[in-house]
């Protein structure tokens, strides 16, 4: 398996948005953006996001695979720790440890930057939810019906790792 980790840049952002809106197609109640949200985003909005956040993708045979995002929360009280949000894996590229390695890449990118990680995960997505508990992140609390979709509520764990 020939695969790069790496953060994208604005040249990445095509590829980007492609997985991004394949994510919340395929897998809506696991985020708190909508498809048709994400679908009326200009081109520029996603080269923004990568610009300001540490998004990285995974290149799976040069094609991206997978994606997270890091960010450090802004502020002088609050910049010990950070988020990681919007992490997919390809619904045809999972079980080949793709999101172990993206996970790790991040978590490593971050322990430069910050003292604890914050993630939130819908609390039906068992996959996620075992992927993090392997990387040490505890689940500190739910939030009940967090998301709304379809008429259906959805609860969040909400996760956090130590670093220091």
């Amino acid at each position: 398996m020939d695969y790069e980790i790496r953060l994208l840049t604005s040249k990445d952002s095509v590829d980007y948005r492609q997985l991004r809106l394949h994510a919340l197609k395929n897998f809506p109640t696991y985020y708190g953006t909508s498809y048709d949200e994400a679908l009326e985003k200009t081109d520029a909005s996603y080269v923004q996001m990568i610009e300001k956040y540490d998004i990285f993708g995974v290149y799976l045979n040069q094609e991206i695979s997978a994606i997270a995002m890091f960010a450090q929360a802004e502020g002088k009280h609050i910049e010990h720790f950070g988020n990681i949000y919007q992490v997919y894996v390809h619904k045809d590229k999972q079980n080949l440890s793709i999101g172990s390695k993206l996970m790790g890449a991040v978590i490593e990118h971050a322990k430069t930057k910050v003292q604890q990680i914050y993630i939130c995960v819908s609390a039906h997505n068992k996959a996620a939810i075992a992927l993090y508990k392997k990387f040490d992140f505890e689940i500190y609390g739910t939030e009940p019906k967090s998301l709304y979709i379809d008429n259906n509520y959805y609860d969040e764990h909400l996760m956090v790792k130590f670093l220091k």
